[in-house]
């Protein structure tokens, strides 16, 4: 459940309402999301799709408890914070997953507009805040390997 939530960057009200009618073998097709009642696809990697190819198909809903039954919003919450550390994400919450989707996008290059268009963002404001902080550690990186052979000459 952990890496649904970390490659779908989906909302956990959306995530306990996914279905695998909404699955493609591409992705998900979703009707409408929480927030913005308007349609979402969310494309897999080749990531998600193994995840996805790993889940039981035990109800109409793709995350289930072990009783088989969909998951409410504050037990799935529960459960991933017990599960977070296990799985090298220690501090993470449900909604920290969604955050950590929408850096690692915005740190391989994707655009304001794309991050929108994946996490279903209404504003540009959430997502430019994810491309901001991208931009300025490639910014940083770029510039320190500008003057990083000037410091080896300054140390020796």
């Amino acid at each position: 459940m952990i890496d649904v939530a970390r490659f779908t960057g989906l909302r956990g009200s959306d995530l306990v309402l996914l279905t695998w009618g909404q699955w493609t073998g591409r992705g998900f097709e979703i009707g409408a999301i929480e927030k913005s009642d308007e349609p979402l696809w969310v494309p897999a990697g080749p990531e998600l799709r193994a995840v996805i190819a790993e889940i039981p198909k035990r109800a109409t809903v793709v995350l289930t408890t072990r009783t088989n039954r969909a998951w409410k919003l504050t037990h799935l919450r529960h459960q991933i914070a017990a599960l977070v550390t296990d799985r090298g994400f220690a501090g993470y919450s449900l909604h920290g997953l969604r955050k950590l989707a929408a850096k690692t996008l915005a740190e391989n290059g994707a655009t304001t507009k794309q991050i929108k268009a994946i996490l279903g963002h209404k504003s540009d404001q959430m997502a430019e805040l994810y491309t901001r902080a991208a931009e300025r550690r490639r910014l940083a990186e770029a510039g320190i390997r500008k003057i990083a052979p000037k410091l080896r000459d300054d140390d020796g």
